[in-house]
């Protein structure tokens, strides 16, 4: 402060990244033109930069929209559109907005679909069991944590599971930034 007065930074810049329909947009990279500072955008899509001396123009990336540049304010909203070519994927889920009863359910279906498919799992528990019941934990990143069986199976049926599972989270499936446990039934 000079004089009691605060000093102001002309070079911070600060807002919110949203999509087309007002939606904030979080894990967005907002840098500067010269590339020496970057933010990630947090859950209500807000982000906070330093510009360096010559820098006009904001640059902001997120997976699913089409990379944006806009010119520099001290206090800036920017909408990202939507990429054409990611249209056919599945859309990426609002987990931030999710409570833990509606991300099971999302997590549930997303095992449904890569357990079931391409392939049967466990041929020889199928002649035995109907169902396998599991204890899930996906972390706040959306990896597998921990997978504990509540029912009887052999070792082989065990890793063949847990291998499809940690794929589908190496993969992103479980895309979180909420950590969560739950009971699955897997059933034949």
């Amino acid at each position: 402060t000079i004089d009691g007065v605060p000093i102001i930074n002309r070079n911070r810049i600060s807002g919110h990244v949203y999509d087309e329909g007002g939606i904030p947009i979080s894990q967005a990279v907002v840098k500067n033109e010269s590339d020496t500072d970057s933010f990630l955008t947090d859950a209500n899509g807000f982000f906070a930069l330093e510009l360096g001396d010559n820098d006009n123009i904001v640059l902001v990336k997120s997976k699913g929209f089409n990379p944006h540049a806009q010119a520099a304010r001290p206090e800036l909203d920017i909408i990202l559109k939507r990429s054409q070519n990611q249209l056919s994927e599945r859309p990426m889920l609002l987990v931030e907005t999710m409570d833990a009863g509606e991300l099971k359910l999302e997590y549930s279906k997303i095992l449904d679909d890569g357990l079931r498919a391409p392939f049967s799992l466990c041929p020889q528990e199928q002649l035995t069991t109907k169902r396998i019941k599991m204890l899930i934990s996906i972390s706040d990143e959306g990896q597998l944590l921990s997978l504990d069986y509540l029912s009887n199976l052999s070792e082989d049926c065990q890793r063949t599971i847990e291998d499809k599972i940690i794929k589908l989270s190496l993969e992103g499936a479980f895309k979180g930034i909420k950590p969560v446990v739950f009971y699955y039934d897997y059933r034949f």
